[in-house]
């Protein structure tokens, strides 16, 4: 009897996991799909005022970060990588390389 209750009760959470994943990525692809159509038709009136707000909420929650914040990015990588045994002073790729040379994006 108890062993029936557990395994009901294991198999209620392993349906409620399923469910959850399932509406993930019925959001998902929702979102893909709207992303989509504004790629599309982003030339329409409608459209373009159906994005607006969800480019004016980005705009305003992201940023660039200030010096303090790249300093403790800078720290926690080095952090990292001094934890798997890697040097910050080792050869960089071609293209990390070439990232640092390049200008900056302001």
């Amino acid at each position: 009897m108890l062993d029936n209750l557990s395994r009901l009760q294991s198999q209620s959470a392993i349906n409620q996991v399923d469910a959850s994943k399932r509406t993930r990525r019925r959001i998902a692809g929702i979102s893909y799909e709207i992303l989509r159509i504004g790629a599309r038709f982003g030339n329409n009136v409608f459209v373009h005022a159906m994005f607006v707000p969800n480019i004016a909420l980005q705009a305003l929650t992201t940023k660039a970060p200030d010096d303090g914040q790249i300093e403790v990015a800078i720290a926690s990588f080095s952090a990292v990588l001094k934890t798997a045994g890697v040097s910050a002073d080792a050869d960089l790729p071609a293209h990390v390389a070439a990232l640092e040379e390049a200008p900056p994006l302001d």
